[in-house]
């Protein structure tokens, strides 16, 4: 009975639903679709607003690590100059407790000196002690041990002086190093404090992206998509490049190699004419032919590529840095975990660096702008060549070289673009590479 009467009351609500309803119009459909398209609007744009709120606060953790990294690194050598200028207080000390030592004993002997010698004169004075000599020789000698006695005493004073002065000298310098480490101790103070300070704005900014897991994954995995495509681009441009120069290579050994047959067929000629000079000419015999002009060789692309390589490499270590003024790098070369992120691995085929806003990119090493294009992500992309090695500059707006332009050292490139839909950062990626072999670009420029 109670399963009849269910199966009732459902039918009645259905009946209801088919027979009360009222039925459906143009208007409430469009009505309806238009909600529906404000609320996937809505979704969209909320979506969106979650993946700038990630970006901007991956974007903050990735500059604060950075800056924790320069801020201990601070510390640290704040740390080594206090325990330099311990130990320079330390020989300082010790050096003015010795300097002091000497003075009072210099003191010591000028003062038993001056004694014995107002002792001698109240006894004999200077011209008694002359005169009462038994010969004009001994006088002398006594005038000469007079005199040195006196310069005796001199010494004795201007030593005594000149230690004096030693001592308040070396005590200024030790009074000017307890100055200094109570400045460095100050400065070593401070940065502890900003240092603690910059760790606890990580940590939450920490806590508020593993609260948004899904959506950092999504942002991380965005990011790696872009950097192994920017990776194949590239693979595939230096791959051409390297094809052309095989090509070119071998074009130019083929036009070796037939230049060399036409000399060769030209001397053949040449001693032919030679040969049939000592023979009779019958008025039927053609003249020999005039032997043809060897062409001038070409320069090798290799021996080109040699040459700038070889300059390249020398300069490892020394190159210039890819921007001028302040920077920070905020993501480091090669596979590695996150500093901040647990369980998150980057992958970054050179360096990421920060700078201000209108940061110019200079090459840090004279080339050829091999190639230049557009990339979503990246914005433009110049890749200058150093003979075998090249270097890339991603992130650029604002281009002032081209395809095929010879540059020098320092010469500008473009100017660092900055990105309104990431916060207003302004970051520019840098690559070495040689051919195809990504190398750490913190190993060549400084």
């Amino acid at each position: 009975m109670k399963r009849i009467g269910w199966l009732l009351m459902i039918g009645l609500m259905m009946a209801g639903v088919a027979f009360g309803a009222a039925p459906r119009t143009s208007k409430s459909v469009k009505r309806d679709r238009q909600a529906t398209q404000r609320e996937i609007t809505e979704t969209q744009a909320k979506l969106k607003s979650n993946k700038r709120d990630t970006q901007k606060r991956l974007d903050q953790v990735n500059d604060l690590s950075a800056r924790i990294v320069r801020q201990t690194a601070g510390i640290d050598s704040l740390s080594r100059r206090v325990t330099d200028l311990d130990s320079g207080i330390t020989r300082t000390q010790e050096v003015v407790r010795l300097t002091a030592d000497s003075v009072t004993r210099l003191k010591g002997d000028l003062a038993s000196t001056l004694r014995a010698l107002r002792t001698q004169r109240r006894l004999t004075g200077g011209l008694a002690f002359v005169f009462s000599a038994e010969s004009f020789s001994q006088a002398q000698r006594r005038i000469r041990y007079m005199g040195q006695l006196n310069q005796w005493r001199q010494r004795k004073i201007t030593r005594l002086a000149q230690t004096r002065t030693r001592l308040e000298r070396e005590r200024d310098r030790l009074q000017a190093l307890r100055a200094d480490k109570a400045k460095t101790m100050a400065e070593l103070d401070a940065g502890r404090q900003i240092l603690e300070s910059k760790k606890g704005e990580q940590q939450r900014l920490v806590k508020e992206l593993q609260r948004q897991g899904s959506q950092l994954n999504a942002l991380l995995k965005t990011k790696q998509k872009k950097m192994r495509e920017l990776d194949r681009e590239l693979d595939r441009i230096i791959a051409e490049e390297q094809r052309r120069a095989e090509e070119e290579r071998r074009k130019a050994e083929e036009r070796r190699k037939a230049q060399e047959r036409k000399e060769a067929e030209a001397r053949r000629r040449a001693q032919q004419g030679k040969e049939d000079k000592t023979k009779p000419v019958t008025p039927a015999q053609p003249a020999p032919s005039k032997p043809a002009k060897p062409a001038e060789p070409e320069t090798r692309y290799a021996d080109a590529d040699r040459k700038m390589s070889g300059s390249f490499r020398a300069n490892r270590g020394s190159m210039l840095f890819p921007v001028a003024g302040k920077y920070q790098i905020v993501s480091t070369f090669g596979r590695s975990q996150h500093r901040t992120l647990s369980n998150i691995e980057v992958n970054n085929s050179g360096i990421d660096i920060s700078v201000p806003a209108g940061t110019k990119a200079r090459a840090v090493f004279n080339g050829t702008v091999s190639s230049v294009f557009f990339m979503n992500g990246f914005q433009n992309i110049v890749i200058i060549r150093h003979g075998e090695y090249l270097t890339v500059y991603a992130g650029l707006t604002g281009l002032t070289v081209k395809k095929g332009q010879e540059v020098k050292a320092g010469t500008t490139i473009g100017t660092v673009y900055t990105d309104s839909d990431d916060g207003g950062r302004t970051v520019l990626h840098f690559e070495v590479r040689k051919e195809r072999q990504k190398l750490n670009p913190l190993d060549w420029v400084r």
